[in-house]
């Protein structure tokens, strides 16, 4: 008999808490987990929603964010981000309301266990949502004004390279993880991480962002807060962050 998960939504009574809760229960609804609805009346509240992680064995901590112009704030002073930052268990930042399921999610893919354990959240979280697995080559090309935008052809040969093997690498883990192939696609895309993410998004119409962190140290930490504070500030998307301790820095 398989054990029931266990969704913990953190509410502190604002407008963004309620969307995530809204949120939560959806989750819960489609993925037949159990949802606990905790407000913390602590001083150290982000601490106290982690000890009642604990306690819950919670799968997953859903949190809401401030809206749009808010990235900042939220990255620096907000009881979710100091969980989002501490936390061992995945956490789901909401964005906005809405009573819709999942359509659509962007899995970021940097190869690293964290990438898997990631993919696995979203399967299991968005059950009813195509997966994007999205891998960012963060390429820099040598224009030369002809069509290729390559003037070195040894440098052109080496991108492709490297794209071919990132597509490979990326059909390989979708059949390890025996996704069915109506159910993702796989993007390899020159572009920067963030970059990536703007297209994919714009182009696929994704509602949910699904990354890994490793571990909790403190680069982690700096690493995790300037792509978070981007991801935030550039899209209205919720976003997935789930941690992977074996590859801890």
């Amino acid at each position: 008999m398989s054990i029931q998960r266990q969704i913990l939504a953190a509410t502190d009574g604002s407008v963004a808490a309620s969307h995530a809760v809204t949120r939560a229960r959806d989750i819960s609804a489609h993925t037949g987990s159990h949802l606990h609805v905790y407000q913390s009346e602590a001083n150290d509240a982000a601490n106290d929603v982690l000890q009642q992680a604990d306690a819950t064995s919670a799968d997953l901590i859903v949190v809401g964010a401030s809206g749009a112009g808010g990235a900042t704030r939220f990255m620096s002073t907000t009881v979710s981000a100091k969980v989002l930052r501490a936390s061992r268990w995945p956490v789901l930042i909401v964005r906005s309301a809405s009573t819709d399921s999942y359509r659509r999610a962007l899995v970021l893919i940097d190869f690293t266990p964290a990438s898997t354990t990631a993919l696995a959240a979203a399967r299991w979280m968005a059950p009813g949502a195509r997966l994007v697995l999205v891998h960012a080559l963060g390429l820099t090309k040598d224009p030369s004004g002809d069509k290729t935008g390559y003037r070195d052809p040894v440098l052109e040969r080496h991108h492709e390279n490297l794209r071919i093997n990132a597509q490979k690498r990326l059909d390989e883990l979708a059949r390890r993880c025996q996704l069915p192939a109506s159910d993702f696609e796989c993007v390899v895309t020159d572009h920067s991480v963030i970059e990536a993410i703007d297209t994919v998004i714009e182009d696929r119409s994704v509602d949910l962002i699904v990354t890994g962190k490793h571990g909790r140290g403190r680069l982690v930490e700096l690493i995790l807060g300037s792509v978070t504070r981007e991801v935030l500030s550039r899209t209205m998307s919720d976003t997935l962050v789930v941690t992977d301790e074996r590859t801890e820095i």
